[in-house]
């Protein structure tokens, strides 16, 4: 199989936490953060997967933010905004793909 078809479901699954659930849960968290971590070390990825997941996460943060109401973000209640659960998205796979950096240059 294609190497960008591991991270496209990826991709999909962290979609589907965003705008499928209202509430975000620590068990499809960590399972989809299981299974991602699985397929780096199966497939060998590189850290550029995490750093371009993270960047279109954060671009789609961006959008998401520009077309959200703004009463949201005054009184946010117990649902988050979608904005928000991709921004915390985007930052795990920014430290994900750091930690693969420094394990790629403590092997050198």
């Amino acid at each position: 199989m294609n190497k960008l078809f591991y991270p496209t479901i990826i991709f999909l699954f962290i979609l589907a936490d965003v705008y499928l659930f209202l509430k975000s849960s620590d068990f499809r968290i960590f399972g989809i953060l299981i299974l991602y971590i699985f397929l780096l070390l199966r497939f060998k990825l590189k850290s550029n997967v995490s750093f371009v997941l993270s960047l279109l996460f954060l671009i789609f943060a961006y959008f998401q933010f520009l077309f959200t109401d703004t009463l949201i973000f005054e009184n946010p209640g117990a649902v988050p905004p979608a904005s928000e659960r991709l921004a915390v998205w985007s930052f795990i796979l920014i430290v994900i793909g750091i930690i693969q950096k420094c394990i790629k240059y403590g092997e050198k």
